[in-house]
């Protein structure tokens, strides 16, 4: 008999220990980490490393800030100042990439789970500029936003991401004398958001 009440209350207290997994859905108001967010809604700094691709192609650093709002499976990203600044060489001028605004969906793969992966798209207002033998090369507009990353600690009020970013223009890199490239940029960023 004192095996049977053994077993079970091992069993018992195995139950609980398993059902104390943190997740968006099992954090109540009287159990709650002080850490627990109330509001899915976060504001993020991200730095990075980002590289320009096409006809001239640099690389250097990368950082952005932005805001979500999150709920359990889907994410509206909005951000702003999102930037890749080249490195200047002696026969170049700074080349650089910038989204001064973005709107993006995010969709998060596990959605209930404190760490989940998550992809998506948005649009941005882009510009790009560029320098080769003293030709300035620019482009204005519109452009295509592809993201795909990894958020961390989703049930606290700090989270943690690392996060893959494509930025495709709408359009071509021109100079003033008629010549014209396309060109679109890639960045790696880490991110905190509180």
């Amino acid at each position: 008999m004192r095996k049977i009440i053994f077993i079970i209350m091992a069993i018992m207290i195995s139950v609980n220990i398993y059902a104390e997994e943190v997740n968006r859905h099992n954090v109540s108001d009287e159990t709650a980490n002080p850490k627990r967010i109330k509001a899915d809604d976060i504001f993020y700094v991200k730095l990075g490393y980002g590289g320009i691709l096409g006809e001239i192609e640099d690389q250097g650093t990368s950082f952005g800030f932005g805001y979500r709002h999150e709920m359990d499976a889907l994410a509206v990203d909005f951000g702003f100042l999102n930037y890749i600044i080249g490195q200047e060489t002696d026969d170049s001028g700074k080349t650089y990439n910038g989204n001064l605004i973005m709107i993006q969906g995010l969709y998060f793969l596990t959605p209930v789970t404190n760490n989940s992966f998550y992809a998506g798209g948005g649009l941005a207002y882009n510009f790009m500029r560029a320098r080769e033998d003293e030709k300035d090369y620019e482009l204005q507009g519109i452009a295509g936003i592809a993201t795909v990353g990894y958020e961390i600690m989703r049930a606290s009020t700090v989270r943690l991401f690392a996060q893959f970013e494509a930025t495709v223009p709408f359009g071509m890199m021109k100079n003033g004398r008629g010549d014209s490239y396309y060109g679109s940029a890639i960045a790696m960023s880490l991110g905190i958001g509180f």
